[in-house]
């Protein structure tokens, strides 16, 4: 783990390799607070020191470095800090602060997430010099939380919303995969396989995969156990064919950009659904065996 560390430092160029040793570079992390900041997107601006939300860049550089538990420790320990600069925040942080509570997943904590939300859209949605992705982001984000806190509904009428504004921002894939999942929560079964099955036939492979699974979900769901273990197993075998060169070129994506909150979200998911299915199918054929 401490190699592993290091060698993440170096990588974001903090510290440096001479004779056989290791050392910080002292002048980087001096400036790294400007640099994490400066890479933030629209609303990004280099902070000075005594800049009053300084302490918050402390959570953008935990980000970059992967420690996304530092970083929320940071986001509750200035929280009060947060609150009275919320209009001046880069949206990476915004997006941040209100992940930290929809994780919470308390009624307090999807209030708190949707006040955080729908405050900077209400600021910012109109607003030209905003990047439209940006836009998109807050709003997926703001159905996502109505979708956790189990307001089905009200977060499929958001999906809807990101799908009308931002069709042609990469959320709108997002959106449609979330109205598709609440459609399912609320057992409308015939709609949910609507949407994953036009999904499903998206050139894009994680897309791709990720829709076939939700069909054999869908099918578990429906005590198709037959017709889930066939959907499954067919999801491997495609998960094993998907191009290392498309694995590649997704990696260094993420690494352009460390802070995507989303990006990160996709991270091992191969891996994630392989375990996932494995156990499905196995539970599929206990539950097989049982019966007969």
């Amino acid at each position: 783990e401490v190699i592993a560390y290091i060698e993440r430092i170096m990588a974001n160029g903090y510290c440096y390799e001479a004779n056989g040793s290791v050392y910080f570079d002292t002048e980087a992390f001096r400036g790294a607070p400007g640099k994490a900041y400066g890479k933030l997107g629209s609303l990004s601006a280099d902070i000075p020191e005594d800049s009053p939300i300084a302490p918050l860049l402390q959570i953008i550089l935990h980000l970059r470095l992967g420690e996304d538990v530092l970083a929320e420790q940071a986001y509750y320990r200035n929280r009060q800090l947060f609150d009275a600069h919320q209009g001046s925040l880069p949206v990476e942080l915004i997006l941040f602060g209100a992940n930290a509570h929809i994780h919470q997943g308390t009624e307090a904590d999807h209030l708190r997430a949707e006040d955080i939300l729908r405050g900077w859209l209400i600021r910012n949605g109109e607003s030209e010099s905003v990047e439209v992705q940006d836009k998109a982001r807050v709003q997926l984000l703001l159905a996502r939380n109505y979708q956790h806190s189990q307001q089905y509904d009200i977060a499929r009428a958001e999906f809807t919303t990101v799908l009308n504004l931002y069709k042609d921002q990469p959320e709108s894939v997002e959106a449609r995969f979330g109205i598709g999942e609440t459609f399912m929560a609320q057992k409308v079964y015939d709609q949910a396989e609507e949407i994953f099955s036009e999904l499903s036939e998206s050139p894009n492979p994680r897309v791709n995969i990720r829709a076939e699974f939700l069909l054999g979900v869908l099918q578990i769901r429906q005590e198709n156990n037959e017709a889930a273990r066939r959907i499954f197993l067919a999801v491997l075998e495609e998960m094993f064919d998907v191009p290392r060169d498309l694995h590649q070129r997704q990696r260094a994506e993420r690494a352009g950009n460390p802070c995507d909150i989303v990006g990160k979200t996709f991270r091992g998911v191969a891996v994630v659904l392989r375990d996932v299915l494995l156990k499905l199918l196995g539970r599929i054929l206990i539950k097989a065996d049982e019966v007969g």
